[in-house]
């Protein structure tokens, strides 16, 4: 149990710096500027 404990801590620490980015919001508000752009209709195959 003891290393499970560990493991958690080590998981909870690593999520928290992936998470705190020096500029919050940035990558959303780039991923919102450029929207990718919608497929086009796939015609049906001619017979």
């Amino acid at each position: 149990m003891l290393i499970l404990n560990l493991f958690n801590i080590a998981a909870l620490a690593l999520s928290n710096q992936v998470f705190a980015s020096p500029v919050p919001g940035d990558n959303t508000l780039k991923a919102r500027d450029h929207p990718p752009p919608p497929q086009p209709p796939v015609p049906p195959p001619m017979p």
